[in-house]
């Protein structure tokens, strides 16, 4: 997806949609996709969050708004996400990272997941396309990530990573490997419902959806 067509869709969920409209679906997760390329997206999500609304600016214009878990909120610009001049070095890295894990998360949801049939691992409820989500637990992605990244030069690293798509991957294949294979090492993975996700939320996770 172009700059151009994120923007156009980004728009249309904003003006399309009622003021105090809770974005839900395909369109959430495609906002999430779209924030977390934001340059301040960790001031932004803080604790951690949980819904996204749409309301007016201070200047009565029509804006996203995240929810946090602590039921704090806070305005989103779609068009700085988009741009994501300024996006510090170790966010870049964080997201690569995330990129290079992708094929371990649907893999884990292929071979793990029948949908109607397997049960959330916590809540027991039975998992749909539509309420699943692929938790990392023991270790949180972020914890691993902090074990990953320790004593690594973040400069040379954040060099050799390239945003296409809105999507960071890592340039050098060795780094991607590298990461990958550490995150198979020290990561469990498990299929839990949304409602429990949200609930993980508070105990230090993001608004990361996969």
């Amino acid at each position: 997806m172009t700059k151009k067509d994120r923007k156009l869709r980004c728009k249309e969920i904003l003006n399309n949609n009622p003021i105090g409209y809770f974005v839900i679906g395909s369109d959430k997760k495609f906002l999430i996709e779209t924030f977390e390329n934001h340059p301040n997206w960790n001031e932004k999500i803080g604790v951690g969050g949980r819904s996204i609304f749409i309301d007016r600016d201070n200047f009565k214009g029509r804006c996203f708004w995240i929810i946090r878990v602590d039921g704090s909120v806070v305005s989103i610009s779609y068009l700085s996400s988009i741009s994501g001049v300024g996006i510090k070095p170790i966010d870049k890295i964080k997201k690569a990272c995330r990129s290079a894990i992708t094929p371990e998360i649907n893999k884990f949801r292929f071979d793990n997941v029948d949908y109607g049939i397997t049960r959330c691992d916590v809540s027991g409820v039975v998992l749909t396309r539509n309420n699943i989500n692929i938790d990392h637990y023991d270790l949180t992605f972020i914890d691993m990530f902090n074990l990953w990244i320790k004593d690594k030069d973040i400069n040379y690293i954040s060099s050799k990573i390239k945003k296409e798509n809105q999507i960071y991957n890592f340039t050098q294949k060795g780094l991607y490997w590298e990461f990958r294979t550490f995150h198979n090492k020290h990561c469990k993975l498990r299929a839990v419902t949304s409602e429990v996700n949200q609930i993980l939320l508070r105990n230090g996770k993001k608004m990361t959806e996969y």
